[in-house]
């Protein structure tokens, strides 16, 4: 494990849907966001939020885990099953990449 990044966690124990955690999304142009979700928050709205924040379409940006997955749909948060890790404040936090959608060739 390289010292740049920290130990994956699991989720938290908490048998309820209503812990929150971080979901730092990152965009292509360097920029990031921080969203505070419940697990049981649909990724949808999450998705929704940052577009809005950009001021781009949704259509026109792709979600990406940290492992590659592309994420979309109405799947909760805690249903994608993502890594998790603490940030430097011990918060559980779940990091995505925003990629635009290139057209053309």
């Amino acid at each position: 494990m390289s010292p740049d990044r920290k130990p994956i966690i699991s989720p938290p124990s908490s048998s309820s849907s209503d812990t929150k955690i971080n979901v730092l999304v990152r965009a292509q142009t360097g920029g990031e966001l921080i969203f505070k979700v419940k697990l049981s928050t649909q990724f949808s709205k999450v998705a929704s939020a940052f577009c809005k924040a950009r001021g781009v379409d949704v259509k026109t940006v792709r979600f990406l885990s940290d492992r590659g997955q592309r994420l979309m749909g109405e799947s909760t948060i805690e249903q994608l099953e993502l890594d998790m890790e603490d940030d430097e404040d011990g918060v559980p936090t779940i990091y995505v990449d925003a990629l635009s959608e290139q057209i053309g060739g």
